[in-house]
């Protein structure tokens, strides 16, 4: 009745750190080094701090978890979740990838969500459909959004009443290769330039 308050928390987490022990255990990988870029000591990527260029954007992301396999050695993204929303797009694991390829010339091809409440992680995700240039587009086009006041669509929660989802790049639509990616180039839509009014 109390919803998330202190005793909430103060009662779930040693919970939730005994699930997420136990779900260390049960996977196939081990916590990634990296080293230090002052000292070259090596440390846990643990809420890895990663910088980089996205478009034309200066970006700063915090990353919750790198693991690497125990047989191929590929990399994997990790981001835990303690809220009761569950995340819509993995959108947010391919800016890690992009910053991550960037600052440590690292890779990781897939991602997923792990959810600390029941102890289990999401699907995995390939992360390789979130290109440079498509990141580059969303990120530019949202600065100038927000640069001019305005706001921009919401492309997580679209899919179930967007007549044109069938061909949407952002949402992976089934027809999307039959119509040009926005990020690809000036795309001529056939409508007459907007004119500005006098000031």
């Amino acid at each position: 009745p109390n919803g998330c308050d202190k005793q909430f928390f103060l009662d779930s987490i040693p919970v939730w750190l005994d699930m997420f022990r136990a779900w260390l255990k049960s996977i196939p990988y081990h916590v990634l080094l990296v080293p230090n870029g002052e000292t070259g000591e090596m440390y846990p990527a643990v809420e890895l701090e990663l910088k980089g260029k996205i478009g034309q954007q200066d970006v700063l992301a915090f990353v919750d978890l790198i693991l690497v396999h125990n047989v191929t050695g590929e990399n994997l993204i990790v981001d835990l979740k303690s809220g009761a929303r569950k995340p819509t797009t993995p959108e947010q694991l391919g800016v890690y990838r992009d910053l991550l390829r960037q600052q440590e010339g690292l890779d990781a091809s897939h991602g997923m969500f792990y959810d600390a409440r029941n102890g289990q992680s999401s699907e995995m995700f390939d992360l390789r459909v979130w290109t440079p240039e498509q990141l580059g587009f969303e990120f530019d086009v949202a600065a100038g959004l927000i640069e001019h006041n305005l706001l921009g669509p919401n492309y997580e929660s679209c899919e179930y009443m967007c007549g044109v989802r069938d061909f949407c790049h952002f949402k992976g639509g089934k027809y999307a290769d039959q119509v040009p990616a926005p990020w690809a180039g000036p795309v001529d839509l056939g409508m007459p330039p907007i004119k500005e009014e006098a000031k």
